[in-house]
C-alpha cells in the first residue's frame, strides 16, 4: 500500500507545554484511521500540525510523499473539518458561500464554472443541507453547521481527510448518514483520519485506532487495542471498553 501520510519524531510545544511527544505515525491509502484520547490529549493539535496550520519543533511530517513545507498543489487536496470554526460564526456568510469556499480552494479561488456548482449541489443533497443554501451559517444548529463544514471538506474531493470530532452536536440520523459517507469515501481510496470521543461508535468501521495522551500509546487496529489495555492507561482504571455491533 502507498503511505499517504507519514509522521516521524514530531514533537510539539505550546509555549513550554510540551503537548505531543515524539509521535511516528502512518497511514495509507485509502486507509480509515480513528484517533481517540482524552481532553487535552493533543488530539486537535496533531490534525493541524497535519494540514500546516502549525509546525512541530521537532520531526518530519511527509504528504504524498512531499515533507509539508515542500507541498504546494497537493494542499488542495487535504479536506479539513475543524472541531469548533471561528470565522464563519462572525462573518454573516450564507451556506452555499461557505460550501463553495471548498472548490474555490480547488480552483485557485478563480471563478466556478458548472461542473463545480453541481459538484457543490450534490454533495449538498446528499448531506440534506440543501434547503440552508440561503440561510446565514451562524443561524443554523450545532450540527447544521457541522453538516455545512464537512461538505466544505467534501466538494473539495479529497484524497486526505481530516474531521476533528465532527458527530458533536449531530442527531442519530445524520450521524448514520455520515458514517455511511465515510464508508463511500474510503471504497473511493480516500484516506480518512477522524479524531473522535465516541469510541465504540467507530470500532466496527475505521481499520485502525491510534490512542494518543501527548505521547502515542498503541496503532493498530481495534482488536488489537482492545486486548492490549492500553485504553485503561490512557483514560484511567474506571474505562469500559464497548463496540456497536451492526445489524
Amino acid at each position: 500500500m502507498n503511505k499517504i501520510i507519514e509522521i516521524k519524531n514530531l514533537t510539539f510545544y505550546y509555549n513550554n507545554d510540551k503537548i505531543l511527544d515524539n509521535i511516528n505515525l502512518e497511514v495509507d491509502e485509502g486507509e480509515f484511521l480513528g484517533i481517540i484520547g482524552p481532553n487535552g490529549a493533543g488530539k486537535s493539535t496533531l490534525l493541524k500540525l497535519i494540514v500546516g496550520i502549525l509546525k512541530p519543533q521537532q520531526g518530519k511530517i511527509i504528504l504524498f510523499g512531499k515533507e509539508i513545507d515542500n507541498i504546494t498543489y497537493e494542499k488542495k487536496f487535504v479536506g479539513y473539518v475543524p472541531q469548533k470554526p471561528d470565522i464563519e460564526k462572525y462573518l454573516p456568510l450564507k451556506v452555499k458561500d461557505i460550501v463553495a469556499f471548498g472548490r474555490r480552494i480547488v480552483r485557485d479561488w478563480k471563478a466556478l464554472n458548472k461542473e463545480d456548482h453541481e459538484i457543490i449541489n450534490k454533495i449538498m443533497e446528499k448531506l440534506e443541507i440543501k434547503e440552508y443554501a440561503d440561510k446565514i451559517f451562524s443561524e443554523l444548529s450545532g450540527g447544521q453547521q457541522q453538516r455545512v463544514l464537512i461538505a466544505r471538506a467534501l466538494v473539495q474531493n479529497p484524497k486526505i481527510l481530516l474531521l476533528d470530532e465532527p458527530t458533536v452536536g449531530v442527531d442519530i440520523k445524520t450521524q448514520y448518514n455520515f458514517y455511511r459517507i465515510l464508508e463511500e469515501l474510503k471504497n473511493q481510496k480516500i484516506s480518512i483520519i477522524l479524531v473522535t470521543h465516541d469510541i465504540g461508535a467507530i470500532t466496527n468501521k475505521v481499520d485502525k485506532l491510534a490512542c494518543l495522551n501527548r505521547k502515542l500509546y498503541i496503532h493498530g487496529c481495534p482488536e488489537e487495542i482492545k486486548i492490549h489495555g492500553a485504553l485503561r492507561e490512557i483514560y484511567g482504571e474506571e474505562f469500559i471498553y464497548l463496540t456497536h455491533k451492526e445489524d
